[in-house]
């Protein structure tokens, strides 16, 4: 039975103890860090997964050159490889997560020439290390690699 008494009769059930605990630990963590850190970080390994992923033949990126305005967040193709075809390879192969397609923004896929099939896209977070940018551009390599290979 549900009580009339007021506030608990807006209640839709058990409050989300587990979700308010995190809440509060992530704010916490924020709090210490500080989001300019946490942003400084993410820009260096931005530009670390850029500087990489640019060195590779068959990559194409749609990223600014400057990266003072941007966030960690960056998306590329892979010649030969459609862009859920290379986001299911480092997923099942290399045990990177990814967004591939047209991310809820057709029309900037449209605009940079990504579109029908989008693009793949990495999301840097504060928790990412040197050691994973390194890995997602080894395995993009790798894929761009075996393409050109096939292409022969």
């Amino acid at each position: 039975m549900h009580t009339d008494t007021f506030p608990h009769r807006l209640e839709c059930g058990t409050l989300n103890l587990l979700g308010i605990i995190g809440l509060f630990e992530a704010l916490g963590y924020l709090e210490r860090t500080g989001i300019g850190e946490i942003h400084k970080r993410e820009m260096e390994l931005l530009k670390r997964l850029r500087d990489g992923l640019s060195r590779i033949d068959g990559i194409t990126l749609y990223c600014a050159g400057d990266l003072s305005r941007h966030i960690g967040l960056l998306i590329a193709n892979v010649r030969g490889f459609h862009p859920d075809e290379a986001g299911a390879i480092l997923d099942g192969d290399f045990d990177i997560a990814v967004r591939v397609g047209l991310h809820c923004a057709p029309l900037v896929h449209q605009a940079i020439g990504t579109s029908p099939a989008g693009a793949v896209r990495f999301s840097l977070g504060p928790f990412n290390t040197r050691k994973d940018v390194d890995l997602a551009v080894e395995a993009m390599e790798k894929m761009a690699r075996s393409a050109s290979k096939d292409a022969r």
